[in-house]
């Protein structure tokens, strides 16, 4: 595995995943966008190894999206009812759960969802920032890591045949 010849990459990499996952939450948390604290629970990063490299993914629920990048406005149609009945869209259900954990009345989920059609959301970039600003930072650290462990390994084979 990969985490053996290349210690301080792997160890770089994890401290990295850190630093950003606690910005990431600190700006949630900053932007005051927890309600059920659903959103910042999902927040986490992974290292994945394979025989020849590691992989740093950031992960969140799928609706952080929309914090994150928030929404343009859409020109407001009123609600289209399907045919067979009246079904809730997920997003309006979503809403609703919304407004109990906000102790908001269930019923304002529809006007609330009208502003947000009307008027959009507008972005955080909780997400966003963290994890592209760094990114020179990143390469460069990423790169000095690797070299150490280039040199401790290359010190090791001289070691072992002398």
């Amino acid at each position: 595995m990969a985490n053996k010849l290349y210690p301080e990459t792997e160890a770089f990499i994890r401290k990295y995943g850190d630093s950003v996952e606690n910005e990431i939450e600190a700006r949630l948390t900053g932007h005051n966008k927890i309600a059920s604290g659903k959103l910042y629970d999902s927040i986490r990063y992974e290292v994945k190894e394979t025989k020849k490299e590691f992989i740093l993914s950031f992960i969140m629920a799928e609706y952080g999206q929309y914090v994150d990048k928030g929404v343009k406005p859409k020109k407001y149609l009123g609600m289209k009812r399907k045919k067979g009945g009246s079904k809730k869209s997920k997003f309006i259900e979503a809403l609703m759960k919304w407004c109990k954990i906000k102790g908001l009345p269930v019923n304002a989920a529809f006007p609330i969802r009208r502003n947000i059609w009307k008027f959009g959301i507008a972005p955080t970039n909780f997400f966003t920032i963290p994890t592209t600003r760094r990114q020179k930072y990143f390469e460069k650290e990423l790169e000095k890591a690797m070299a150490k462990d280039i040199d401790n390994q290359l010190q090791k084979e001289i070691d072992g045949n002398n």
